[in-house]
Parts: C-alpha cells; sequence; structure tokens
C-alpha cells in the first residue's frame, strides 16, 4: 500500500508516538503529531516536525 502523502495524526509524543513518527516518517506520509505538553511539541518543532496542541487537533477531527 502506497502510503506517500497520506495525512495523519499521531497523539502522543513519548515513547510510541516517537516510535510510530519514525515508522511513518521514511513512508513518505504528512504526519503531525499531537500531545498535551506544550514543551513537548516545541522541541519536535524544532526539529522540522509538524505540530498541533491537543484543543485544536480535537477540534480538527471532531
Amino acid at each position: 500500500m502506497d502510503l506517500s502523502g497520506a495525512a495523519v495524526l499521531v497523539a502522543g509524543a513519548r515513547v510510541t508516538g516517537r516510535a510510530i513518527l519514525s515508522a511513518l516518517t521514511p513512508l513518505g506520509v504528512r504526519a503531525t503529531l499531537t500531545d498535551d505538553s506544550p514543551s513537548a511539541l516545541t522541541t519536535f518543532a524544532q526539529n522540522g516536525v509538524a505540530v498541533i496542541d491537543a484543543a485544536n487537533a480535537a477540534e480538527k477531527i471532531t
């Protein structure tokens, strides 16, 4: 299955979220990370990961 360009929301910036991002990135997926920790999101954003805070993510997907 070709996932290149697919948009995926990854919930959680800890161990599992990092593992999912690592698995999806080589597949060309457009991953956006959400977490309830602003500092975690800042760290990922500084490393080029698309991020969105949890409140805004919930509004966009419901």
